[in-house]
């Protein structure tokens, strides 16, 4: 799925960082943003190695004409989701756009199919 490292790109990670935190769990809201830059990055890294081990953890989402994946992004607990990772297809990359709270995620992946219940649960 991913032909380059351009996932986790330092423009979109900032971007993350600084215009959406308020999505972040609590613990993470006050946390220095050199800190949270490292734990999303080994997030973002960890989510890549799931989608290629199992295709089905990229969970697709329709947004503004275009489909996007949802890929599940692990910052407290290795196995337990705490956002999830918005990665859009750009040429043959893809980029990380944004980041959703898991309700938001389901509401927009089940629009287009049942969403694969390893990480994306009601």
């Amino acid at each position: 799925m991913f032909r380059r490292n351009d996932v986790g790109k330092e423009g979109n990670i900032d971007h993350i960082i600084d215009d959406n935190r308020n999505r972040f769990p609590m613990v993470y809201i006050g946390k220095d943003s050199q800190e949270l830059r490292l734990v999303l990055r080994g997030a973002i890294e960890d989510a890549k190695r799931r989608a290629k081990r199992n295709y089905k953890t990229a969970v697709p989402q329709f947004f503004e004409g275009r489909i996007q994946h949802l890929l599940p992004l692990c910052l407290q607990q290795r196995n337990r989701a705490d956002l999830a990772l918005v990665v859009g297809r750009t040429g043959d990359v893809y980029l990380a756009r944004t980041v959703l709270p898991l309700d938001w995620a389901y509401n927009n992946a089940r629009l287009i199919a049942r969403p694969d219940n390893e990480w994306l649960v009601p």
